[in-house]
């Protein structure tokens, strides 16, 4: 068997039993298990994008929502936006102010109390829709107190509304380092 010369043909019929036998091999011993891993690897990969885009779709949500409490209840206490935003309010509602009134800071775990007493005169409809605006306010108001008086034909409103921030910190103003202009504008010009 080994001293005769194999014709072409047996020759590439062995050849090509050998390729198809070590094919077989490689693909169990090696194909067929990585093939099966891919496909656990494709899977999870699958099931992590899905994942992902969930986490990203709430990320989002949680950064509008923390937008949203940032302007219910900012960082900062924005006091004199507060009493700007109140006048408004009460301009709006064509009542007249008799007194805007900052009582004491009240610091709290964790936050901060800002009580402001308001004395107010108008009639029923604005002071309805005076409280109305305080109810829908974009940052956090409450109303402690308030009491209503009738007086010659007009309505006095006294009321005690809470503002809240997180921190007794004003926003920083910035401070201009250089000098523009003259050190006293009102001086003769020499």
């Amino acid at each position: 068997m080994f001293g005769k010369k194999l014709t072409k043909r047996e020759s590439f019929l062995i050849i090509l039993s050998i390729f198809v036998i070590l094919s077989g091999i490689y693909y169990i011993c090696f194909l067929k298990p990585n093939i099966k891993h891919i496909q656990v690897i494709s899977s999870e990969y699958q099931e992590k994008k899905v994942e992902l885009e969930t986490t990203k779709k709430l990320y989002e949500h949680i950064e509008q929502f923390n937008d949203k409490l940032q302007n219910k209840i900012p960082e900062t206490k924005k006091f004199p936006e507060l009493l700007v935003q109140l006048d408004q309010i009460i301009k709006k509602n064509n009542l007249e102010q008799i007194g805007i009134i900052p009582q004491k800071i009240e610091n709290r775990d964790g936050y901060v109390v800002l009580p402001i007493n308001l004395v107010l005169e108008g009639n029923y409809t604005q002071i309805k829709d005076f409280l109305k605006d305080i109810e829908n306010f974009s940052r956090l108001l409450s109303i402690e107190s308030f009491s209503i008086v009738f007086n010659n034909k007009t309505l006095t409103l006294k009321v005690e509304i809470k503002a809240y921030s997180l921190t007794n910190n004003e926003d920083v103003i910035p401070s201009f380092t250089t000098e523009l202009g003259r050190p006293n504008p009102f001086a003769p010009v020499q």
